[in-house]
């Protein structure tokens, strides 16, 4: 396998880890929002009673979907930073594919200027 063919690969791995890591960034995103309809479910119902009871569990209610969201927003943030190193990964490997292309495209016409001169 030459070495064009080594980081044709892996751009091609590389891109399919971010778009994994995509997904996942989509996933907490939807526990975002499903947490925030939570605790304004929560809230609401706050707002309907008057049993202390109901308020303190809709209150731990509250407070579990703030957990989630913060945990979401730790993971989108953590998932935003892999895909940078990725991003600059491929754009580094994308770069010495096109210098190994252009290596060997200049091995290749070295190749046929001799073989002119050998049949001349």
């Amino acid at each position: 396998m030459s070495i064009i063919d080594t980081y044709r690969n892996s751009i091609a791995r590389k891109r399919t880890e971010v778009t994994k890591l995509l997904a996942d960034k989509a996933r907490e995103s939807t526990k975002i929002a499903n947490a925030s309809k939570k605790i304004d479910s929560a809230q609401s119902a706050i707002n309907r009673t008057s049993i202390q009871t109901t308020i303190k569990n809709r209150l731990r209610d509250i407070e579990r979907a703030e957990r989630e969201k913060t945990e979401s927003y730790k993971k989108i943030a953590a998932i935003d930073g892999k895909v940078s190193k990725l991003e600059r990964e491929i754009s580094n490997d994308e770069k010495r594919l096109n210098q190994e292309k252009v290596r060997e495209q200049k091995k290749q016409t070295k190749k046929e200027i001799e073989l002119q001169r050998k049949t001349r």
